[in-house]
């Protein structure tokens, strides 16, 4: 799964310890990590209704928005 290891790689790069994150999932999958934000990607938190509409927006501000991690 070449996907995968490519986004356990760039959520792991901003670990304090990339190594020992990806480590980490590597044994637990389903584990949880606490990485910063700001480094490789940024947070916004908002109501479900506005998702779309805030994706349009960044879309238009920037070339090409990161990836979305949206959580239900």
């Amino acid at each position: 799964m070449p996907g995968a290891k490519t986004a356990v790689a760039w959520l792991a790069s901003v670990a304090p310890d990339p190594e020992s994150c990806r480590r980490d999932w590597e044994r637990d999958p389903s584990g949880v990590a606490l990485l910063p934000a700001g480094k490789a990607w940024d947070v916004l938190i908002l109501p479900s209704r506005l998702g779309y509409p805030t994706l349009d927006v960044l879309s238009r501000v920037l070339d090409q928005p990161g990836p979305v991690l949206a959580d239900f």
